[in-house]
């Protein structure tokens, strides 16, 4: 199995020769680089859905794919770190790093672990339904977006401007400037971390979009907006929802905004509802 090295251009074909050293196009097995500070931009030759790769390593370089690459990265180590800076990449290898760094980069991740993925001005970055992942950190106006697992849970880290959209579970997150919303049946849970989404940010949002009664674990908002007005079924908070200073909108208080001032409420075990006095 080769280790198979990229020549630089702006009008690659991945299926000619003249695209690696030694002109060899890769295969199955092979590992594939892009050089630190090389510029690669991809226009022919993506449909490689036969290629099974050791792995793909691009760090620290330019690579737009115009169109989608289609390739597999079996890298059941989780050595792959790819950093993606323009085009549209699908994988369903494991990896330890997926950095999206530009707004024309799109990444679909349609199996493997990955440890590690962050957006930063760019995506969406699409974690799939057959994937996992630990943490997902979201900045400068980066999209991610998780669909439904039935095991995996997610750690969410969000700010300027970033956001996360997921149909899975949430295990811890922390929002600053920036949104997670939690869509169909997703919920925040217990976890290695105890299960708590913390807003830290005027500016921050926590939505809740469900079509069923959920129970969600901790929420500790001390900035910004929780809401649930867009459920169609009651949410249930089993510990604390802390609101020194931000507004909460649930679907059981009929949509009004709910404030709290500089009071904490805790009501465990319980839907927030005006028969409480909140509001």
């Amino acid at each position: 199995m080769a280790t198979i090295i990229a020549n630089q251009g702006i009008t690659l074909d991945w299926s000619a020769t003249a695209t690696w050293k030694g002109a060899v196009v890769p295969v199955s097995g092979d590992t594939v680089v892009f050089e630190e500070g090389g510029v690669y931009v991809f226009t022919a030759g993506l449909n490689q859905s036969a290629v099974n790769l050791a792995a793909l390593v691009a760090l620290n370089c330019f690579l737009s794919i115009a169109g989608q690459l289609q390739i597999d990265v079996n890298n059941s180590g989780r050595g792959l770190m790819l950093a993606l800076r323009g085009g549209d990449f699908r994988m369903s290898g494991a990896t330890n790093v997926v950095s999206v760094e530009r707004p024309t980069a799109q990444v679909s991740l349609e199996g493997g672990a990955h440890a590690l993925i962050v957006a930063v001005n760019g995506g969406p970055v699409v974690v799939g339904s057959a994937a996992t992942c630990e943490d997902i950190k979201v900045f400068r106006r980066g999209v991610v977006r998780a669909e439904s697992h039935a095991t995996d849970r997610i750690k969410v880290d969000i700010g300027s401007g970033g956001i996360c959209e997921t149909r899975r579970n949430v295990e811890a997150g922390n929002i600053g400037h920036g949104r997670l919303e939690l869509i169909d049946g997703a919920r925040i849970t217990d976890g290695s971390t105890g299960g708590q989404v913390d807003l830290r940010d005027a500016r921050a949002e926590l939505r809740i979009r469900a079509n069923q009664a959920l129970t969600h674990r901790r929420i500790n908002a001390l900035a910004g907006v929780v809401d649930a007005t867009r459920s169609t079924g009651i949410q249930t908070y089993t510990n604390d929802v802390e609101t020194p200073d931000s507004m909460f909108l649930d679907e059981s208080v009929g949509g009004r905004v709910v404030r709290s001032g500089t009071t904490r409420y805790g009501f465990a075990g319980s839907a927030i509802t005006r028969a409480q006095g909140v509001e």
